[in-house]
């Protein structure tokens, strides 16, 4: 027996053997860094995606309220056709200024964290044969349309763009200029009902919506209506309404010599027990009128 042999094999590696270690220890080596890499990428997407998801959530909050819907009405004319909107009344994450696109050195024109603002546009729905609204702006009366301002914001996550929308309900003149939006509309569309027109320069809230000349309401009331066959209707959601009846006449109409006018209705569905096992879905529907009493023209 060769003992230099057996002892060689015994207490070290060839050179065939160490040179296969090495490369195993290398291929793991390229493994841990690639999948170091991949759970890096792993992590900023899930960050991109959280941060997108907030910004978006965060954008729709703002349009919607009162300060979101002055600055939009601040801005130039809007047209059918989208184009650009920049945002600088808002202020999120330590933004205050906020724009699509890139500058001419690719920079982003928002520097956002996670993800780009690819694009944020405006334009509104087509006005033709929309209802209308008389409204007082700039101390004239005005006719103003309904229809809803569209803003999409393309958020961007690598080399992908999520597109978000975002519905605002509004009035707009007939060059573009919104009038109203927010719960200023509602009001506006309110008083608009009423054979009057909203101003908003009235110090006085009360008085904001100015009645045409001449005009006196004559009460109020609302009618009621439910489609429940197996059980009663529940008329008492919006008070009884025996409260509701007009204090002229005392029932749902209006005084001779006044005409009804609808100023608002609403509809829900509700469910009511029949038995321990059987329930009776029930449609409910409430309108409610005012009285207008106008000398003849």
């Amino acid at each position: 027996m060769n003992f230099k042999f057996l002892f060689r094999n015994q207490l070290g590696m060839s050179m065939t053997e160490g040179a296969i270690a090495i490369g195993l220890v290398g291929m793991g080596a390229l493994a841990a860094a690639s999948l170091s890499g991949n759970l890096s990428k792993f992590s900023s997407r899930s960050e991109g995606i959280v941060a997108r998801g907030q910004f978006a959530s965060a954008l729709g909050s703002y349009l919607y309220t009162a300060a979101g819907c002055a600055e939009l009405k601040g801005k130039p004319n809007y047209s059918t056709t989208a184009s650009p909107l920049e945002l600088t009344q808002w202020n999120y994450m330590g933004i205050d200024k906020f724009e699509g696109g890139y500058n001419a050195d690719g920079s982003k024109k928002t520097k956002t964290k996670y993800f780009d603002i690819d694009s944020l546009e405006a334009y509104y729905e087509p006005i033709t044969g929309a209802p209308q609204v008389r409204a007082q702006l700039g101390g004239a009366e005005v006719d103003l349309s309904k229809t809803v301002l569209k803003i999409r914001a393309g958020l961007k996550i690598g080399n992908k763009t999520y597109d978000y929308y975002y519905n605002i309900p509004v009035l707009v003149n007939s060059a573009g200029g919104i009038g109203f939006c927010s719960d200023e509309k509602t009001v506006a569309e309110t008083c608009a009902s009423i054979q009057g027109a909203y101003d908003p320069t009235e110090p006085d809230p009360a008085k904001r919506c100015k009645i045409a000349e001449g005009c006196r309401i004559k009460g109020s009331f609302a009618r009621y209506r439910c489609s429940a066959s197996l059980v009663a209707c529940d008329n008492t959601r919006f008070g009884n309404l025996s409260d509701n009846v007009n204090k002229y006449t005392s029932g749902l109409s209006c005084p001779v010599g006044s005409t009804e006018t609808l100023t608002h209705s609403t509809s829900w569905t509700s469910r009511s027990k029949v038995s321990k096992k059987d329930t009776d879905t029930v449609v409910n529907e409430m309108w409610w009128y005012t009285c207008l009493e106008c000398p003849a023209p």
